[in-house]
């Protein structure tokens, strides 16, 4: 049995594989979104407090989802300049 739980090692693809298909979404309060990233791996990606067009995005308080294959979590980020 390979290391994701598929019996055939064959068609296994491997855990790192279903690491690197994580997507995160950071929106504002009002639900706009600022900046939307696929299939990332752990450790991947820092945000440079850019949204989606490159600029800097205004002090306040911002939502993050981040969805994976196994479930999802979500939390607030403040900015402060």
């Amino acid at each position: 049995q390979a290391e994701d739980g598929i019996r055939d090692v064959e068609r296994s693809r491997g855990l790192g594989d279903v690491y690197k298909r994580q997507d995160i979404t950071i929106t504002t309060i009002s639900g706009d979104i600022v900046l939307k990233v696929r299939g990332l791996g752990p450790g991947d990606w820092i945000w440079d407090v850019k949204n989606d067009k490159g600029e800097d995005v205004a002090p306040g308080i911002y939502l993050y989802s981040i969805n994976y294959p196994f479930g999802s979590t979500s939390g607030k980020l403040i900015v402060i300049r």
